[in-house]
């Protein structure tokens, strides 16, 4: 009587294709957590530095008058984050450059970030806190925020 040792070849390709299988089907999971994952780190950095800008404009440093941005989160095409306050040189102003910035984050790179299908860059808040657009003309009004990876989407409402 003769012992075999080992695995057949059919034993072999059997195991080997139930793993590909398995492989294969994790794929797609693992893809749809990444991207949940970047959407909620995206929706936290967001809401920290659309919290310290409030903050900052409500503190009003400057005296700056009502209708005026005290404060501006800024967004830059590479999904950076910052947040301006008005110096003594002037407002806030993400496309001036004017403003001293305080904070700075930023969120993953494949992420939009977008109000009404259009991409925001800046929000501007006056010393009450609430959204303005006076000498921030790229500002949005737009209270809710649309953040979406690929076919993953979830809405941040600034206020």
């Amino acid at each position: 009587m003769k012992l075999s040792r080992g695995f057949s070849l059919i034993e072999l390709l059997v195991v080997l294709a139930i793993t590909g299988i398995l492989l294969g089907s994790t794929i797609p999971l693992g893809s749809n957590w990444i991207k949940s994952a970047n959407l909620s780190t995206t929706d936290g950095e967001l809401s920290h530095a659309i919290g310290m800008a409030i903050a900052t404009a409500l503190r009003n440093e400057q005296a700056i008058d009502s209708a005026e941005p005290a404060a501006a989160l800024c967004l830059s095409d590479t999904n950076g984050l910052s947040v301006l306050k008005a110096n003594t040189s002037g407002l806030p102003n993400c496309n001036g450059g004017t403003g001293t910035e305080i904070w700075s984050s930023s969120v993953p790179s494949n992420t939009a970030i977008t109000a009404n299908g259009r991409d925001i860059s800046c929000l501007c808040f006056n010393p009450y806190g609430q959204l303005t657009q006076n000498n921030c003309t790229s500002c949005t009004m737009e209270t809710a925020l649309d953040l979406s990876i690929g076919s993953k989407k979830r809405v941040l409402n600034v206020r």
